[in-house]
This record gives C-alpha cells, structure tokens and sequence, in this order.
C-alpha cells in the first residue's frame, strides 16, 4: 500500500505520517527532511533554499530523484511531501490535511520556538514561495484537493485521533 500525506505548513504531515507509520508498519518518506538537509548542506535556511529553487529548477530536480530513489520499488511505504500526490500518481491513498492558518502557525511556533507572529510571517511567506514555485516548475497546484482522496481537518482532532480517522477511512 502507498499513501501520500499532503498538506499546508504546520498541517500535521510530520506528525501525523510518523504515527501511521508505526501503526501500519509502513516505511515512512520525508521530502521535507531531504529538503532541510539539502539546505544545511548549502548552508541555507528553507526560505533561501526555495528562493534558490525558484530560479535553480535543478534544486527540485535533485531533491525528486533523492527521493525516488531512496524509494526505489517499494510498493509499501507513506510519502510526506506537498509534492507526494504528483510523484506517486497511482497511490491507494492520496491524503491531504489542512487547518486554518492560525492554528498552523502556532503549532510551527511550538515546533521552531518562535513567537507566533514570526511563523505567521514566516509561513505565509513560504506558502506563496512554495505554490507559486510548484505551480511554475511542475504545474501543479497541491492545494487544490481533487488531487486527495482523503481530507482532514487536523485542528479538529488531536494526531492519535486523527490516525485513527485516516486508519479507518483506509481499511
């Protein structure tokens, strides 16, 4: 089984795609955290990576292939990334989790230990920088949910609880 975990900033992805993980026993795929190293190994933050992308497409065009092939041919893994329901088109199950960005924003703060009003700045700027990246090098609009054949609102369960609903809905 494959399932794509999509989704804002601060949706859960992270959180949400390591429990499934551990209760599907399912080998778990971050396009997140290759995006970050490949950031340290540029030392860059994330914002200056993407900016760096904008202009670079080869950036994305690597980070793709990382992931792909550290996938190789598995048939049964969960894949994290804004782009997962447009690099594994044919997964069983293709999720997208939202919440209002205000609830985003203070769940990043928690995470980064910064004041709410930076991940607020910090994320509507990288919400922009990322979907107008995507849309100009892959065009395709990850927010756009009939991509997703599953949807969650993730401010209105906790992560186990929201697990449960994704468990539920895929078995």
């Amino acid at each position: 089984m494959i399932i794509t975990i999509s989704g804002l900033p601060g949706s859960g992805k992270s959180t949400i795609s390591k429990l499934l993980a551990k209760r599907l026993k399912l080998k778990r795929y971050s396009l997140g955290k290759i995006f970050r190293e490949e950031a340290n190994k540029h030392n860059v933050d994330n914002l200056t990576l993407l900016e760096l992308a904008a202009i670079k497409p080869s950036i994305n065009k690597l980070i793709d292939k990382k992931i792909k092939n550290m996938i190789g041919k598995r048939r049964n893994f969960i894949l994290d990334s804004r782009l997962s329901a447009l690099l594994y088109k044919k997964a069983e199950y293709h999720l997208y989790l939202y919440a209002p960005l205000n609830v985003r924003a203070g769940r990043i703060a928690k995470r980064d230990k910064i004041n709410y009003k930076e991940a607020l700045e910090k994320n509507r700027l990288r919400e922009r920088l990322e979907r107008d990246l995507y849309k100009k090098q892959y065009r395709f609009d990850y927010t756009d949910k009939k991509h997703y054949n599953i949807l969650l609102d993730t401010s209105k369960c906790l992560p186990k609880k929201c697990a449960n609903v994704i468990i539920s809905k895929i078995k």
